[in-house]
């Protein structure tokens, strides 16, 4: 914010990916991270990506959130995470959320 002390700080974001089809989705991370400024809202965090080996026709991958917190939402067809809500660190200092690829 410019001004002394600042008034902002970062929020580290863990994210675990889940596979869970018969086609078994392969991310291409196992595990993704990012720290976030906190008092800020409907800004993209991170994208996440899998592949498929056996993908059926016309088929596509899609993604959510287990256990899904409401500050953060999923692109269901681009795998991109973006704050939905306002983050206090003062609050909740970190997040875990976890992917599911279909």
């Amino acid at each position: 914010d410019g001004g002394s002390p600042s008034l902002q700080s970062n929020i580290s974001l863990t994210i675990n990916v889940t596979a869970v089809s018969g086609r078994t989705p392969v991310f291409t991370q196992r595990k993704y991270g990012e720290n976030v400024t906190e008092n800020l809202v409907n800004i993209s965090v991170i994208m996440v990506s899998a592949t498929v080996s056996q993908p059926v026709a016309g088929g596509r991958l899609t993604y959510s959130l287990v256990d899904a917190n409401r500050r953060f939402v999923m692109n269901s067809t681009s795998g991109l995470l973006s704050l939905s809500g306002f983050l206090d660190r003062e609050e909740v200092a970190s997040y875990t959320l976890t992917v599911r690829a279909d």
